[in-house]
């Protein structure tokens, strides 16, 4: 077996142990698509031959709409909601290439993630390392499918170099919850 088939089947179990460190906390939702999207996108293009941009674009939106679930609210849907879930079923229809709006996905969720870091910080003068991370692993994720969309021998090298990066960071999410006191910093006003 090669070291980059190895390196994406790691990745995928990884992915899952987040999932269950994660349970009733805020993020349990964002970190139980995440770590599911993987194997079922590689069941699916092995057993259903699913083209798997369409999985992971999906996977996207899930995250991203995760990202406002909370564990005892009900999920209220807007017609801003609407406009986009009608949007992405229109783009997954006319789009060559799936990657494009999987990457227009996960730049509203950084951004989402910079909001989430920066009104702490501005409100209270502190940082959560959890969430810092989270952007890091949002960053390397978009950095990865730049990387699939060159399709060039060094991108995928780099592609898999980056996704082992992520594989720490998975382990990170496993061993830290967000409200572990000791990824919480304050600091001096």
């Amino acid at each position: 077996m090669h070291l980059a088939t190895i390196i994406v089947y790691v990745s995928s179990i990884v992915w899952i142990f987040p999932i269950f460190r994660q349970y009733n906390t805020r993020m349990f939702y964002f970190f139980l698509v995440l770590g599911l999207s993987d194997p079922l996108n590689l069941l699916s293009v092995l057993l259903l031959k699913v083209k798997p941009e369409l999985l992971y674009s999906i996977a996207a939106l899930l995250l991203f709409y995760s990202l406002n679930f909370r564990d005892h609210q009900k999920l209220k849907l807007s017609y801003t909601d609407l406009l986009v879930v009608v949007l992405f079923l229109f783009m997954t229809i006319f789009l060559s290439d799936l990657f494009y709006l999987t990457i227009a996905i996960h730049i509203l969720i950084l951004t989402r993630l910079f909001q989430i870091v920066i009104i702490p910080l501005h409100q209270k003068s502190e940082i959560n390392i959890f969430y810092l991370v989270l952007v890091f692993y949002e960053i390397s994720l978009l950095i990865n499918l730049t990387i699939l969309l060159s399709r060039t021998n060094a991108g995928i090298l780099l592609f898999y170099i980056t996704l082992a990066f992520q594989i720490l960071i998975a382990v990170f999410f496993t061993i830290f919850k967000e409200n572990n006191p000791r990824l919480l910093l304050k600091l001096k006003s």
